[in-house]
């Protein structure tokens, strides 16, 4: 197999050169050694079309795994190259092959395998519990094994479950040396399990009896990067043409082609290229693996879980999957607003208000609430547990000039806590025990107890995660100033691709049958939920 694939690397190779000829003086074309799952996925057959007419340069790609389209691009022969392996990709600069390296879109890696299941993985969210089970039942696994990146991802992936790929010379293991298509049927004859990328999983017709088994895991993240090659090494490559491709697909014109790709009505590819994508570059989570993939910025509900139940409840009933980036309310409102993600969830109905009046989001929905904790060291030296209300407590932390932990990151939390420092009538940021972390809740929880701090945390997260603070305890609660309402919001109509589908996600959130999942999530697990529903946070509103 392995010299099938040089052998049909030389011959497209030889197409290449035999068509250059006869061009004669024709020289507006370009040579992009890209992947085989951008190829097969069909992402070529619509992008280059749209990319040619803008630009008049054509455009011919030579398919190829990731470590060939590399080699490719290192004698000279490409004159961009685009493909899935960041840390390949970064050896080809530091090596001097390549200019700047340039992120355009993902997707996600996929376990398939045969619906009978013989090695019991499927349903489980761990990629690398379910290749333990493989290896411990020594079912069929097919590995393309072409140094391509999902043969590179395939091979980390064995390793963080344990397994040194040097170990995996055995009959059960099937090494191809083959292309993503021929490694699926190579699957689908054999009735084995293998790593597939989902765009080319979508547009593969020979399943058989295969199935997705695993999905969702974030070690699944699947990024592409373009890069053009060295013109100081090559002096023949087509630098001006190949910089223009780049700056196509990091555009918005080229991104918004990227995201209009479907089969099925289902996107295969998310545009993430820096110019139009900071944060979301990359979700924390993926849940469900129907059509309609919608995304979703929020903080704490997904970091606790409570997204996590929403979404499969949802995703199993709308054919949908949600893509959850973890943003602060003010990030989260950022990425709304800049037509990143289709809807957000945040706690800062003042800044909700104004994105409203604005116009770029719509959709107000309270769905719940929670409420702030004010916790602190067991011996409370600045004696807050005496505080009458929620100003009295903080100028006390102020007069005693206590350790403070701050998010400091423009979250629904921080800003919050801002607004109760106002209250209180006290200016405590920029003295030497106002702690800033610039992070999320969990992590600020920690710095606090590190420190002896005290910090302001959600009550949600203190039920769930107060384990991780042992020398922090609860020493004021209860003010009404201290109640945290949660709105959803959609982007406005026709911002966004699968703003409809985050519409409906909404609608199902503030249902019956959604509120019921708020008001009872994390009671069966700790003895009390972690939210209430949106009945008792409407007296709060």
């Amino acid at each position: 197999m392995k010299a099938l694939t040089i052998l049909r690397s030389m011959l497209l190779l030889l197409m290449l050169a035999l068509s250059g000829l006869s061009l004669g003086a024709s020289d507006n074309y370009i040579t992009v050694s890209s992947t085989t799952s951008t190829e097969q996925s069909g992402l070529f057959g619509f992008l280059l079309p749209q990319f040619e007419k803008a630009t008049g340069i054509s455009v011919r790609v030579v398919a190829l795994g990731t470590g060939q389209a590399l080699d490719m691009g290192r004698r000279g022969d490409a004159d961009v190259v685009f493909v899935h392996d960041k840390a390949a990709e970064e050896k080809f600069i530091a090596e001097g092959f390549g200019v700047k390296r340039h992120e355009v879109m993902y997707n996600d890696f996929i376990l398939v395998g045969p619906k009978d299941d013989p090695a019991k993985v499927a349903g489980g969210k761990e990629i690398t519990e379910a290749l333990k089970k493989i290896e411990a039942s020594k079912q069929a696994f097919v590995s393309r094994g072409d140094k391509s990146g999902t043969h590179a991802a395939e091979l980390r992936l064995w390793k963080a479950a344990g397994i040194e790929p040097s170990q995996l010379k055995a009959s059960w293991y099937r090494d191809t040396g083959s292309g993503m298509g021929p490694a699926l049927n190579t699957a689908a004859s054999l009735n084995g399990y293998i790593l597939v990328d989902r765009g080319t999983w979508l547009s593969f017709k020979n399943r058989q009896n295969l199935v997705i088994v695993v999905e969702g895991d974030k070690r699944l993240f699947n990024q592409y990067g373009v890069i053009a090659v060295n013109p100081a090494k090559y002096p023949h490559v087509k630098q001006a043409a190949g910089q223009k491709f780049i700056d196509w697909l990091v555009s918005e014109a080229g991104q918004k082609v990227i995201a209009e790709y479907k089969i099925g009505g289902e996107q295969l590819f998310f545009p993430n290229a820096k110019a139009q994508t900071t944060q979301a570059e990359k979700p924390e989570a993926i849940y469900g693996s129907g059509q309609r993939g919608f995304s979703l910025a929020t903080g704490s509900p997904g970091e606790l879980g409570l997204i996590k139940v929403l979404a499969e409840e949802f995703c199993k009933d709308n054919d949908a999957t949600l893509r959850w980036f973890k943003a602060g309310t003010g990030k989260s409102l950022s990425l709304l607003k800049e037509k990143k993600v289709d809807l957000a969830m945040v706690h800062a109905p003042a800044e909700v208000e104004k994105a409203l009046v604005e116009g770029w989001a719509t959709g107000k929905t309270l769905i719940g609430s929670n409420e702030f904790y004010i916790v602190g060291p067991k011996s409370d030296a600045a004696k807050i547990t005496k505080a009458k209300d929620s100003r009295e407590a903080y100028r006390r932390i102020a007069q005693h000039s206590a350790k403070w932990v701050s998010r400091g990151d423009n979250s629904g939390t921080h800003q919050k806590e801002l607004q109760l420092w106002k209250a209180a009538g006290v200016t405590y940021q920029g003295q030497p025990n106002y702690i800033v972390t610039k992070d999320f809740m969990i992590a600020s929880l920690k710095r606090a107890n590190a420190e002896g701090a005290y910090f302001m945390t959600d009550s949600s997260t203190w039920i769930m995660e107060k384990n991780v603070a042992p020398e922090l305890k609860v020493l004021f609660r209860g003010d009404k100033a201290l109640v945290n309402t949660y709105h959803a919001l959609a982007a406005s109509a026709g911002a966004t691709p699968e703003r409809d589908t985050a519409v409906k996600f909404i609608a199902f959130v503030a249902s019956a049958k959604g509120q019921k999942i708020i008001r009872e999530y994390g009671r069966e697990r700790f003895g009390e939920a972690l939210y209430n529903d949106a009945r008792y946070a409407k007296k709060y509103e």
